[in-house]
Order: structure tokens, then C-alpha cells, then sequence
């Protein structure tokens, strides 16, 4: 029998999904006002929001729903769309999402200006687990724009941990799209870079720069790896982290519909138990990314 998390998921309302939440960690409704929005690199946004219900409940990993609509009476989108958050100020009271412009619904939130009013819903979804102690390294993986929700991983690993014991590895296509480098390299201890092409760093994708960095290593300070990016690129890093015996959380970019589990449009497939020699092919349950993810344990996921 197939086991399905989520199966009676009956989710509406922020409200109705989080009746197990604290009310400082409830999902929330929010006419967000902008602060700011400007463009760091070639169709891509930087879009501040005032939220301080979200920024001072809001975890790394977790994301928010946004109305992309042009005005208040529209409804044009109609699906909201879901961004992971890339920075949160508890005391600004302030949210930063990035994103790529991909289609109609983030075209109209890049024209957004300051002053405007944006309509979300957050935080939602389970986010990265950063451990109360640790004696190692933490490596955090990113590959083009799923690099969004590092930032805000980095900072919180920075803030408890110190910036010497991570290390952060960007994978872009090229050199003109490797984003946040700056940023990236001010908060932890050394700064890898690929570009499929080789104008920059090592020449290939950032899976193979994560592998020969572990094969160079001397002695392994027992790293957590923490990865988002494209499946694929996912997949290869759950392959690594295994081969090396190595901790591992990956965030999705899986499509969402809905955003609060009641769709179920964006089920995982994960392992049901760890059972010696239990096969995929029964030993398998399905999780909603959008309310028990984004982020997982990358060998509890069923890479398909």
C-alpha cells in the first residue's frame, strides 16, 4: 500500500494550513507595500517589500505566494506565483525577493515601483534545518537562479557559526550571469565559481567543481551540504553527497499551483522507510513541496 502525506489536505486559507502553528509563525495575508525594485543583472529583479509579520516569522528555505497581478481589481493572473526568500530584516521589517523575468507573471511584478502594493501570502513551506551545534564545514550549492534562497542560509550559518567554516559554490552559464557573487563571498570563508562555458572559474557545471573540491580536501571537516537549483543538477548533487557519506538538503524548484497544499500539483516522490533492500517501486510515499518541502533531505527523494 502506497502511503500519500498530504492525501486529505483540505488547505484554503494561510489560516487553515497552519492550525499546528504558533501565531508568530503563521502564514499570513499581507499587503506588502514596495520599498524597493531594481535590476542587477540582465532579466533579473531585486524587489524589497515592507512585510514585517513575514520578516520576523520567516525562515531560510521557506517562500512566499504573490499576487502578480497589474492592479488591485485584476485578477489577471489568476495563480499566484511562489518566490523563495531571498533575504529577511526582523528589523527593517523588510523581505528581499529575487527573481528571472520567465513569463507573464513576473513581468508584470518587475514593473512594480516604489509605493506600490503587492499582495502575498507567507511564510510557507518547511525550510532549510540549520543544527543547533556542529564541529564541520557547511558547502551550499547553487546553480543560476537557485542560488535566491542561499543568501538567506548563508547569513543565518554566518550569524551562528562564523563565516570560516562555509564555503559557497555558484554554478552560471556564463560569467555575466554568475548573480550575487559579491554578496556571497562578504559572508562565508571562500568563493567558487562555474560557468558552463568557462568564461569564469571552472570551466563546467557546478556539480563536477563540488566533486573535485571534496576530492582535493585532505581531511573533510564532515561538510553539510545545502543545494537549489535546477532538478537535474539536484539529482547530481544527492549522487555526491551520497558517494561521500555526507549530509544533504536540497530545496525544489517545483511547479505550485495552489501553494497551500490543496492542489497537490506538487507532489515529491519520496522513500517510505529505510528498510534493507526495500524497492522504490513499493517502498514509496508522495510529499506536497509546497507544505512538507520545498526543502528535503536529499536521500529521502526518489531521483527519477
Amino acid at each position: 500500500m502506497h502511503s500519500h502525506r498530504g492525501k486529505k489536505a483540505k488547505v484554503l486559507t494561510a489560516e487553515q494550513l497552519t492550525d499546528t502553528c504558533s501565531d508568530e509563525k503563521r502564514p499570513r495575508l499581507v499587503k506588502c507595500r514596495v520599498i524597493e525594485q531594481f535590476a542587477p543583472y540582465a532579466n533579473i529583479r531585486r524587489l524589497t517589500l515592507a512585510a514585517e509579520e513575514i520578516a520576523i516569522s520567516c525562515s531560510p528555505g521557506q517562500f512566499v505566494y504573490v499576487l502578480c497581478n497589474a492592479h488591485s481589481q485584476s485578477y489577471d493572473p489568476l495563480l499566484r506565483r511562489p518566490f523563495s526568500i531571498h533575504f529577511a530584516d526582523p528589523q527593517a521589517g523588510t523581505i528581499v525577493i529575487l527573481y528571472e523575468i520567465r513569463g507573464r507573471g513576473t513581468q508584470i511584478l518587475s514593473t512594480k515601483q516604489e509605493g506600490d502594493q503587492v499582495d502575498i501570502i507567507g511564510p510557507l513551506g518547511r525550510g532549510f534545518q540549520i543544527p543547533e551545534s556542529h564541529d564541520g564545514e557547511f558547502w551550499l550549492v547553487g546553480g543560476g537562479i537557485g542560488v535566491a534562497p542561499l543568501y538567506f542560509l548563508l547569513r543565518s550559518l554566518q550569524s551562528k557559526y562564523g563565516r570560516e567554516c562555509i564555503r559557497f559554490l555558484v554554478g552560471a552559464r556564463t560569467c555575466d550571469s554568475v548573480l550575487c557573487r559579491h554578496e556571497f563571498a562578504a559572508h562565508c570563508s571562500q568563493l567558487f565559481v562555474s560557468t558552463d562555458d568557462g568564461s569564469e572559474g571552472y570551466a563546467g557545471f557546478v556539480t563536477a567543481l563540488t566533486e573535485e573540491c571534496l576530492s582535493r580536501e585532505a581531511s573533510l571537516r564532515n561538510p553539510i551540504i545545502y543545494a537549489c537549483g535546477p532538478m537535474p543538477m539536484l539529482k547530481e548533487v544527492a549522487a555526491i553527497s551520497r558517494r561521500w557519506n555526507l549530509q544533504c538538503q536540497v530545496s525544489l524548484e517545483t511547479k505550485m499551483a495552489c501553494g497551500l497544499g490543496a492542489c497537490m500539483g506538487c507532489a515529491v516522490k519520496l522513500r517510505a522507510c529505510e528498510e534493507p533492500g526495500a524497492s522504490d517501486d513499493s517502498n514509496f510515499k508522495y510529499a506536497l513541496s509546497c507544505v512538507e518541502g520545498p526543502v528535503f533531505s536529499a536521500d529521502e527523494i526518489i531521483w527519477e
